[in-house]
């Protein structure tokens, strides 16, 4: 293994940014207003969906939801949310508690917390029945 001489690490840490000031402020922003989710759909993964052939296709055919919504007049209209994220679990050891050995999460929809739009619409779609399961990202 071949040493760099110290004049050469010293050169190339000067070039790397101080990220944790920046960091720290992105991060304190976030807290502030935090993204949020309208929902979350839970299904299995491994064994599951993973295991069908057409696997690469899933976010294509599962890339919009529609979410019916009581307007003012009392009219139902539906409302298209997007697929902003999928999270998949990591591989959990065998146990009697859980059939699938990893989960995936389907995140529908994107809004900040303090934004006003978003809680209206959380509001009227669950006025009659939880159609919507709003969370933070």
């Amino acid at each position: 293994m071949i040493e760099l001489p110290e004049e050469i690490i010293e050169l190339i840490l000067s070039y790397a940014p101080n990220f944790h000031d920046n960091l720290k402020k992105c991060h304190g922003e976030i807290l502030q207003n935090r993204p949020c989710f309208y929902k979350r759909v839970h299904a299995g993964f491994k064994p599951g969906i993973s295991d069908s052939p057409t696997w690469h296709n899933f976010s294509n055919r599962n890339s919009f939801i529609n979410v019916p919504i009581k307007t003012p007049m009392g009219t139902i209209s539906m409302y298209s949310i997007e697929l902003y994220a999928i999270e998949i679990t990591p591989e959990r050891p065998p146990n009697d508690r859980h059939w699938h050995s990893r989960d995936m999460n389907l995140y529908y929809g994107w809004a900040r917390m303090k934004d006003l739009s978003f809680w209206d619409m959380i509001t009227r779609a669950n006025a009659d029945y939880n159609k919507l399961s709003p969370g933070c990202y």
